[in-house]
């Protein structure tokens, strides 16, 4: 699966790895996939590594049905679904692009969310309570 979820102990955070062709459907699928994982908690900060991944095939609507899904699952939880922080480490151009797309659409997501060029600039911020 070209997106894959993580949680080191030593970590605040879980690591979600997109490599390879990402398309809003692989978005919609991995997503839905561990959000309703009997095995999911709310209330997590997300470490989005999108370095090796190829989003020239991500569409605008793509994404935007992915930010749809997400507000649809958020809505449907009710106040048991915060997240704390997502950041995004975008080093590629487009990926940092499509990364600025998506904050700006996800605004009704319930979360906060930067994008980086910098990896440990995401990590150092994640670890930051003060946002």
């Amino acid at each position: 699966m070209p997106i894959t979820f993580s949680c080191q102990d030593a970590d605040d955070f879980i690591t979600v790895k997109y490599a390879g062709k990402i398309t809003g459907d692989d978005l919609i699928a991995a997503w839905k996939a561990f959000l309703e994982d009997e095995k999911f908690t709310p209330g997590n900060n997300y470490f989005i590594d999108v370095s090796d991944a190829d989003l020239s095939k991500l569409t605008g609507k793509g994404l935007h049905d992915y930010v749809a899904y997400l507000e649809q699952f958020i809505a449907a939880q009710g106040q048991g679904v915060t997240v704390r922080k997502s950041a995004i480490y975008a080093p590629d151009t487009l990926a940092y692009g499509i990364a600025r797309m998506y904050d700006a659409l996800g605004i009704d997501t319930a979360k906060s969310i930067r994008v980086f060029k910098d990896k440990q600039d995401a990590i150092n911020w994640l670890g930051n309570n003060a946002s």
